[in-house]
């Protein structure tokens, strides 16, 4: 005999949570598609206004529908860079279809960029200011010790603070955080 899940639905109260909860990770999922921020609101937006609408239909978890939402986020933004027509970005090569077994490793990206991101909020102010110039404005210790007036060394300290303190709160994903921080180097 075939047992069938019986499927999810969430109470207003427990999706506004979820909306909370994960409204700025899927907004950082179309921000690596499209800078344009009231156009990432919209997409992110109407991404939830789907789940909601089709939650009962579709899902058996509560994972099952934050894997939908970041999955739905991103087909949404790769969507709507087709319909405006780029011409400069070979969209076919660069944006292959999602399959099954790529739906995990989004996700999974998704959930380390999370988890980052909420790292980095842990860190002291200073170690969080160089760290985020560093890392998100590209620049050198040089540049940010003339653009904070410090000196190299103290940015430099800072680093290491910062590294250690990620490392600690990243633990579990030490090699995709390291795979993270070689890519800025």
């Amino acid at each position: 005999m075939l047992y069938i899940e019986p499927k999810y639905k969430l109470t207003y109260k427990e999706f506004e949570k979820f909306f909370r909860d994960n409204y700025h990770a899927a907004s950082l999922v179309v921000f690596r598609y499209i800078s344009d921020h009231s156009l990432v609101e919209d997409i992110v937006q109407d991404s939830f206004v789907i789940l909601w609408e089709k939650q009962s239909k579709i899902f058996t978890t509560k994972e099952d529908l934050k894997k939908y939402l970041f999955v739905t986020v991103r087909n949404r933004a790769i969507s709507y860079l087709r319909s405006i027509k780029i011409k400069q970005v070979d969209l076919e090569a660069s944006l292959p279809e999602i399959k099954q077994s790529d739906n995990e490793k989004l996700y999974d990206e998704e959930e380390l960029s999370v988890r980052i991101e909420k790292a980095i909020k842990k860190l002291p102010a200073k170690c969080r200011e160089i760290f985020l110039l560093a890392y998100v404005q590209n620049l050198t210790y040089n540049d940010i010790s003339r653009r904070l007036s410090i000196s190299k060394n103290t940015v430099k300290t800072q680093m290491v603070i910062s590294y250690r303190i990620l490392r600690q709160e990243l633990k579990e994903f030490y090699f995709e955080f390291l795979f993270f921080c070689l890519q800025k180097i």
